[in-house]
């Protein structure tokens, strides 16, 4: 499933630079979306299978938090040095630019929110929700950031990352939900698609940010993985489902390549409902296949980096060549991308995450 997840991050790259090319992939909201299911599957597996006992849920949150905030500071840090450099060689301050533009029209308040929002990740999907009222220098409420003069998520240095601030609050509830009974799921997810269902019929917005970066309304795919897991869990470590699972990961594959093409890009995200139920389906056949790989592993520990850090390059190479709808820039990027999401796989992710096995191997040995 590794190879999948780095591909779902190639997708945001390109849904970011919109390239000319014949071929359409999954959108950045369908392949985010996908993420949240994918998430809900790994967060199953790993509560069923290694954070049990006592203490557990001190250190599965500690490990969680461990694996996204060094490397979100790094990229954070790194996206500052960038901006000013920039701004002291080409005048183009990047993220730093608001601050310069507006920085006289924030109020204390304004100002707080964003430091924190910034460091935390907490928060970053709520400002999204938010417009600077540059009168008064506070904040506001908005249903739509795009009718709003100065939408509010312009002061995220690293804007992606609001889906972070999603992937933290499931974290914290996971471990209350995830092993729960089947019924209790089901009603919770019912009560997010209803939820979904008031905000598109009944009040009318179709629109970003409620499409995708409401977490009541998101909630929905993360404990779908949640039912995908609950598959697996019922066919691993039996051989006879080994050449259906090659059969369902090909299919699959095939389907993914295709089905952007049928269904075009700007539609109505309902229209994807069919592709959620296959991944769903599918994902417990895909990682029963490719659990044993190590290259597959390692190729799906690129796919955080690599979404992390994509702006910075899109920026760097936008000041160089034209990014918006130019097959090269785009191919530059993702090339890029990669290499350098490699660098802080070594230097930072790595380093870490012996860190947290070490952590979870002392929980073991105390464990009864």
């Amino acid at each position: 499933m590794g190879i999948f997840r780095t591909f779902l991050a190639i997708c945001v790259i390109i849904e970011h630079t919109h390239p000319t090319w014949k071929i359409e992939f999954l959108s950045g909201q369908v392949a985010v979306k996908t993420f949240f299911i994918i998430s809900g599957f790994y967060m199953s597996l790993i509560l069923d299978s290694k954070y049990v006992g006592k203490n557990s849920y001190k250190l599965f949150i500690t490990n969680r938090f461990l694996r996204i905030y060094p490397l979100y500071w790094a990229v954070l840090i790194l996206t500052i040095l960038v901006s000013v450099i920039s701004g002291l060689i080409t005048h183009n301050w990047l993220q730093l630019e608001p601050y310069g533009t507006l920085h006289h029209n924030m109020g204390l308040g304004a100002y707080m929110v964003s430091i924190i929002s910034n460091l935390i990740i907490f928060g970053q999907d709520v400002v999204m929700f938010l417009g600077l009222n540059i009168k008064t220098g506070g904040i506001f409420l908005t249903n739509n950031f795009r009718n709003v003069d100065h939408a509010f998520y312009i002061f995220l240095f690293v804007p992606q990352a609001w889906t972070l601030s999603l992937e933290l609050m499931f974290y914290l509830i996971a471990p209350l939900v995830l092993n729960k009974n089947i019924w209790l799921l089901l009603c919770i997810m019912a009560a997010s698609l209803l939820l979904r269902c008031h905000i598109y019929k009944g009040l009318g917005w179709t629109w970003d940010p409620w499409t995708f970066r409401f977490f009541p309304t998101e909630l929905l795919f993360f404990l779908l993985g949640n039912l995908s897991y609950r598959i697996y869990r019922s066919i691993k470590d039996k051989r006879r489902y080994l050449r259906i699972s090659k059969f369902v990961t090909c299919l699959f594959f095939l389907i993914v390549f295709l089905y952007p093409n049928i269904y075009l890009r700007g539609q109505h995200d309902l229209t994807f409902t069919p592709y959620y139920f296959l991944a769903f389906l599918s994902l417990p056949f895909i990682f029963n296949l490719t659990k044993n790989s190590k290259i597959d592993n390692r190729i799906g520990e690129l796919s955080y980096p690599i979404y992390l850090v994509h702006n910075i390059i899109i920026w760097l190479i936008g000041l160089k060549f034209s990014v918006e709808a130019n097959n090269f820039s785009t191919t530059l990027t993702i090339i890029f991308s990669i290499l350098t999401a490699f660098i802080l796989l070594k230097l930072i992710v790595d380093p870490i995450d012996k860190f947290r096995q070490l952590r979870w191997a002392r929980h073991e040995q105390k464990s009864p």
